[in-house]
């Protein structure tokens, strides 16, 4: 029999994805699932199924969303899923110790605003960049013109590629 090896977020009982694994075990177990059929039925590999259980890494948002459907969590889980995922994401990424940032009552400067906008965003979960390039697609702004001139169709790029002009 192979020996299993286990990262040491893992072995760890506050690993920053330990709740997570724990979460994502009690919801495969109440659908009846093993990993394999989970696996199977969320048409992911059964070792990406074991990864998001060990609580070593966070799983991907696709991982994810496919684990939570082939559990048929329901949404206050599946919410909780996602929250556990980000506050894990943030407490691995680290940063959020060593921002400084002033209670709101104490922002006197764009500083102290960047500074407890940049807290609040570490503590919802902070998406990668990755993720918010996928979210929003990017498109060139329009060159820019005097105030009271509006933008034509000479001057802003189209929307997309099927309504551009050759």
């Amino acid at each position: 029999m192979k020996a299993v090896t286990r990262s040491p977020f893992a072995s760890s009982p506050d690993g920053p994805f330990t709740a997570l694994a724990e979460h994502l075990v009690g919801l495969r177990r109440a659908a009846r699932l093993t990993q394999r059929a989970l696996a199977q039925a969320a048409s992911i590999s059964r070792g990406t199924v074991q990864r998001a259980e060990s609580g070593a890494a966070a799983p991907s948002p696709a991982v994810l969303d496919a684990y939570l459907r082939a559990c048929r969590a329901s949404a206050p889980d599946q919410t909780r899923a996602r929250l556990l995922r980000n506050r894990g994401r943030t407490e691995r990424r680290g940063r959020l110790r060593s921002l400084n940032a002033p209670k709101p009552a104490l922002i006197h400067s764009e500083d102290d605003l960047g500074a407890a906008l940049a807290a609040v965003y570490e503590r919802a979960g902070a998406p990668s960049l990755r993720e918010l390039s996928r979210r929003v697609p990017h498109r060139p702004p329009c060159r820019p013109r005097p105030p009271g001139v509006s933008c034509t169709a000479r001057d802003c790029p189209p929307a997309s590629s099927s309504s551009s002009r050759t």
